[in-house]
């Protein structure tokens, strides 16, 4: 998302399909320039243990960021935690999954985003969102009721939902530097999302749950923004520093017009230096906010 006309502000969105739709519903919110990367991290016909191949795909993923916001819900559980590998038809009728596998799997994948994005960036967690058959004013037919019961046994329980984010918030504690977004307030009580143009779901929420959920990604990276400033990602030249005051050698002791001269056009361009900072920093949140109160007038209406 170009927030400024100075750099891009690189936002990434690491999880489960909410997640993704969140990622997509955000480009209707603020008006800029979007660039959404879909990161296959692994097959999905077969579930198992093996996340080999996850952890150094969110790491590269993360590289350069300024903002990365992740989640590990009902899919990561459904297809990471299996005892055994088995083809996923097989898996849904015969679930047998381990809590245990599930804290190793999201701690990899936080150590991979921190050492990815670095101790500079954003690392926003998002709770896994209440998946459960709520049949509300996104209803559609999947073919009768009964087959969609027997498709989706525990994963549309907002049990396992709790579950989930228990051990999620036992994880959290441990670490340090990671700001929470709550998923399961704002949905608990939300009709599902099952007719949008990405095909429907029962355990998505409805796009008012989403715009709610990006509400408070973006008061985050506002706040963000205004605590730290402007964040350059690696590689990037650093915008430029307020001058120190010049040394004045011995020519210059000498004459004191001239050094007190240099001294005074010194602490201009340092002045002007950081009027140009803050204003950057000033549009970056100004866009924010604008986008915050376009969703809070969209709610109340």
């Amino acid at each position: 998302s170009r927030l400024n006309e100075f750099k891009p502000s690189q936002i990434l969105f690491i999880g489960d399909s909410v997640t993704r739709l969140c990622a997509d519903r955000m480009k209707k919110i603020l008006p800029t320039t979007w660039t959404l990367k879909d990161h296959q991290i692994s097959p999905h016909t077969f579930v198992g243990l093996d996340t080999s191949g996850a952890m150094p795909a969110i790491e590269s993923a993360s590289k350069g960021m300024d903002v990365v916001i992740l989640n590990s819900g009902l899919h990561d559980y459904h297809g990471r935690t299996a005892s055994k590998a088995m083809p996923r038809p097989y898996a849904r009728r015969l679930p047998n999954w381990d809590p245990e596998a599930y804290k190793r799997n999201l701690r990899a994948a936080m150590d991979s985003v921190e050492n990815g994005a670095g101790s500079t960036a954003l690392k926003i967690f998002r709770t896994t969102t209440a998946g459960w058959m709520k049949w509300g004013n996104y209803w559609g037919d999947f073919g009768g009721s009964e087959v969609a019961h027997i498709e989706q046994k525990f994963w549309t329980s907002w049990h396992a939902c709790v579950m989930l984010n228990r051990i999620a918030s036992e994880v959290l504690a441990e670490r340090h530097g990671w700001v929470v977004i709550d998923g399961f307030q704002p949905s608990v009580s939300r009709p599902d999302n099952v007719i949008h143009p990405g095909g429907g779901a029962f355990i998505h929420p409805g796009f008012e749950v989403m715009d709610t959920l990006n509400e408070l990604i973006l008061e985050q990276i506002a706040e963000f923004y205004q605590k730290s400033g402007f964040i350059l990602p690696p590689g990037s030249s650093p915008p430029q520093t307020p001058p120190s005051l010049p040394v004045l050698d011995d020519k210059e002791r000498k004459n004191p017009e001239t050094g007190l001269r240099q001294q005074i056009m010194a602490q201009k361009k340092s002045l002007n230096i950081l009027e140009q900072q803050a204003t950057h920093l000033l549009k970056k949140v100004a866009v924010l906010e604008q986008a915050v109160e376009r969703l809070e007038s969209s709610s109340n209406s």
